[in-house]
């Protein structure tokens, strides 16, 4: 797993890319300075967008990119408070480390163990905004490298 640095790259880039919780609703608990001519008022049902926060200071963030995420560049380091996928600072998810090691076999096991080709369609580059990011159409077609049957 330490060895698979671009596969993680590629895991990292992709969640910053398309966050798969784009809303956080928030209560403001106190009155919250947005800028010198907004305050958010106590109480106010706040919902901040992490699909507009991951890409703040990222070099071209709406391209693929998962060099940016390397040693070279350490992007995702010197953003640290606009890549807010499992939060930042002392509320960072305590799941952060775990998700990204599963998320990083799984591509690698998908990768090695099957084959796809997705059919591209008018709106295969849209974003349907559910609970969590989904691409419009994903007419995709699976199945083993091994010959094995066919997956869906």
């Amino acid at each position: 797993l330490q060895e698979m640095t671009f596969t993680r790259q590629c895991v990292l880039e992709q969640l910053r890319q398309y966050p798969p919780a784009p809303m956080v609703p928030m209560i403001a608990h106190a009155p919250f300075q947005i800028d010198e001519n907004l305050t958010v008022p106590k109480g106010t049902l706040v919902i901040p967008s992490l699909v507009g926060a991951c890409r703040d200071g990222f070099t071209n963030p709406e391209s693929f990119d998962p060099d940016r995420m390397g040693e070279e560049r350490q992007e995702d380091r010197k953003n640290p408070k606009s890549n807010l996928v499992f939060g930042v600072g002392p509320h960072r998810c305590v799941g952060y480390n775990y998700a990204i090691n599963h998320l990083t076999v799984y591509l690698a096991l998908v990768a090695k163990n099957m084959s796809w080709e997705r059919t591209r369609t008018a709106k295969s580059d849209q974003i349907m905004y559910l609970p969590t990011l989904y691409p419009w159409d994903c007419l995709c077609n699976w199945g083993y490298r091994d010959g094995r049957t066919k997956a869906v």
